[in-house]
């Protein structure tokens, strides 16, 4: 079948129309202080159902394993790829970061430009044109 109504998959499913429509309404051209304030209440809408698509598999009957339980109550994961996960949260964690880090870059050069951009203009109506 090309679809499984799974409780796991159709969370994750509302959680990405949740964030599509998140990116969609970022876009859209109204005032500005609008669209922050109902883009941070969608934001918080997407950000509650992450739990929900967690739990799923352990709340309804899914066809998802607990891959976090303890090994007694039929879960767990084996030690070597609990290691790989591991490393892949830590290595994406310094992406993010780095990325982070580039983008508090630009936003600080972006505020200079716009200081720099205001004070001539300022400077060119002082001298009347």
């Amino acid at each position: 079948t090309w679809w499984t109504w799974d409780p796991r998959l159709t969370t994750m499913l509302i959680l990405w129309f949740i964030y599509a429509g998140y990116l969609a309404f970022r876009t859209m051209p109204m005032a500005p202080e609008r669209r922050a304030s109902v883009s941070a209440v969608i934001a918080i809408v997407g950000f509650l159902d992450v739990p929900l698509v967690f739990l799923s598999a352990r709340l309804w009957r899914s066809i998802h394993p607990a891959v976090f339980a303890a090994e007694e109550r039929g879960g767990g994961m084996d030690s070597a790829m609990a290691l790989a996960a591991i490393a892949s949260v830590l290595s994406f964690g310094l992406i993010w970061g780095a990325l982070l880090g580039i983008r508090y870059g630009q936003k600080k050069a972006q505020l200079k430009l716009d200081a720099m951009m205001f004070a001539r203009m300022a400077e060119e109506d002082l001298r009347g044109g």
